[in-house]
């Protein structure tokens, strides 16, 4: 197993600690303006015929437009450029193949706000087979318990609702949960613990702890965690990130 961990940030969090690795999970708020005009919901690069999936209809499209059967609208479907460089060429089949194989690659995708991140593909591959999910409130919870990783949870961010108020007869093992504070523990703390990846919103009140965890080394991979924009959620494109 990769010695690497993986954290998500924002403002609403749970860490999970499983082994060698580390997941901590941070929520933001409703701010910040995302550009949505993609109508997809999976918005990683690789997507190339801009449905919800990514399979070999996606390497297909791209050939096509190699071989001369389809033009390529990069206004419309920019995601058919997989390794981002402004060319539809071989790579890009060959990127999409190894993304349907699950073999190691970076993978480009869109943010919240419409740029463009790379993230190493896949990210369970940076931490073993520890990995989670959160959103607002005890829905990060919830997901915890539905994917198998409750005993994986340990802390529930004081701004989310308290382990003391959740039913242990709905949420085996609740009660073990500790409460966390933003930079409480510190970056530097985090780093020391293995974490290296911040995983989760950009609210107006994480942009100086998220320029400081960027300049200690953390990737920083931006989704919005807790809510839909315009029809477009972050579940598709992040477990494409890390299946």
């Amino acid at each position: 197993m990769d010695n690497k961990s993986i954290a998500a940030i924002a403002l609403v969090a749970i860490i999970v600690v499983a082994g060698v690795a580390a997941f901590l999970i941070m929520n933001g708020d409703n701010s910040g303006d995302a550009d949505n005009s993609l109508s997809c919901k999976l918005r990683v690069y690789g997507n190339a015929n801009m449905d919800n999936y990514l399979d070999e209809k996606d390497s297909a499209y791209i050939q096509d437009i190699i071989d001369g059967k389809t033009v390529w609208n990069r206004d419309t479907h920019p995601l058919a450029d997989a390794n981002n460089d402004g060319v539809i060429n071989s790579q890009d089949v060959t990127l999409v193949k190894k993304f349907i194989a699950g073999s190691s690659a970076t993978m480009y995708y869109l943010d919240q706000n419409g740029a463009v991140r790379s993230v190493p593909f896949p990210l369970t591959g940076v931490l073993g087979s520890n990995y989670g999910i959160c959103t607002e409130w005890t829905t990060g919870i919830d997901m915890a318990y539905i994917l198998g990783l409750e005993d994986r949870v340990t802390y529930i961010a004081t701004s989310d609702v308290v382990p003391s108020k959740l039913d242990p007869a709905l949420y085996p093992n609740v009660g073990k949960m500790k409460t966390f504070a933003m930079r409480n523990p510190s970056l530097p703390t985090l780093w020391d613990d293995g974490v290296r990846i911040l995983l989760g919103d950009h609210p107006r009140g994480f942009g100086s702890y998220s320029e400081e965890a960027a300049s200690l080394g953390f990737t920083i991979v931006k989704l919005p965690l807790n809510r839909y924009v315009s029809n477009v959620g972050p579940l598709d494109t992040l477990i494409t990130l890390g299946v």
